[in-house]
């Protein structure tokens, strides 16, 4: 399974607590490429991964 989930990076909470407290455009902008690599791809790869597997067993996911 090309792609699968094996986790969200390190650095995944400590973005999301920082995003948390900055909450701002210019800020995310800033940390656009740790956003991408530690959230955005981890997340896809769990949606491909789900998929995967629930097609398995004949679920769907919408």
């Amino acid at each position: 399974m090309e792609g699968a989930f094996t986790g969200f990076g390190q650095k995944a909470i400590p973005f999301l607590k920082a995003l948390d407290f900055h909450q701002s455009r210019e800020w995310f902008l800033e940390n656009r490429d740790l956003f991408e690599s530690e959230l955005r791809e981890p997340f896809g790869d769990l949606i491909d991964t789900l998929c995967e597997r629930f097609a398995v067993v004949g679920l769907g996911l919408r």
